[in-house]
Parts: structure tokens; sequence; C-alpha cells
């Protein structure tokens, strides 16, 4: 039993350093595709043109990237609260740091599953804006330059 234990614990271990390297990769990817919108991005005054809709589309990838950030914060405070539960002494402080975990945990899943959301929606806005400034008719998106 003991044995089937250790292995579990080996997987459950694995399966959260694979997790931690993808938020890892999926931040820095979110914050080079950031750098690369506010550098190309041609300002112009807010309104309806390209360079307003390149500002909203870099705005949801930074908030992806800020989820993403809180989501790696959550993950270390698990990691804390973890460490903390195997210095636990008795019972009642193994159930308030397991309860804590299990908080924090939820917490860490629902700004993952917010953030991939809005990788998505960034993605789909970002070839919808290109799209569409290639193939603007001038009732649909007018004064679109270059």
């Amino acid at each position: 039993m003991t044995a089937e234990l250790h292995i579990a614990d080996q997987i459950s271990l694995k399966a959260a350093e694979e997790s931690a390297k993808l938020d890892q990769f999926l931040l820095g990817a979110t914050m080079a595709v950031c750098a690369y919108l506010a550098q190309n991005n041609v300002y112009m005054p807010i309104g309806m043109n390209r360079s307003t809709v390149m500002i909203g589309c870099m705005l949801i990838f930074a908030t992806s990237a800020a989820l993403g950030f809180m989501r790696l914060n959550t993950v270390v405070k698990v990691y804390q609260e973890n460490a903390k539960l195997v210095g636990a002494d008795n019972t009642e402080d193994e159930t308030d740091y397991k309860d804590e975990c299990q908080r924090l945990l939820l917490s860490s899943r629902r700004y993952g599953h917010i953030r991939n959301v809005l990788l998505f929606i960034g993605l789909a806005y970002y070839i919808a804006a290109k799209v569409g400034a290639s193939y603007y008719c001038q009732g649909c998106m007018p004064n679109l330059p270059g």
C-alpha cells in the first residue's frame, strides 16, 4: 500500500510540475504577443479604426497575462500550504490547511480557465481584425488606414 501511495505522490508531483511549465510557457507567449502588438501597432486617435481594434486586442491579451500571473501566484500559495500541512501537529490544523488548499486550487482552476478563454478570444479578435482590415467595405469599417 505504501509503495502505491509513493507512486501516486510521484505522479501527482510530476503533473503539478508539468502544469507549472505549461503555465510559464503560456505566460511568456502571452507577454510576447502583447509586446508584438504594442510594437507593431500604428497609434491613432480612438475611433472606428484599425488602431483601436488592435488596442482592444492587446488589452485582451494583457488581461490574460494578468490572470496567468495570478494563477502562478496561487500555485505558489498551494505549495506553501502543503509545506505547512507536512509540519502540522494536530488534525484540526490539517483540516484547516486542506480546506485552504482546496480553496486555492479552485481559484487557480478558475484563473486558468478564464485565461485560456481570453487567449482564444484574443486570437479570434486579432484574426478578425486582420481580415477586416484587409477586406473592409466602406460601410462596414470606414477609414481603415494601411
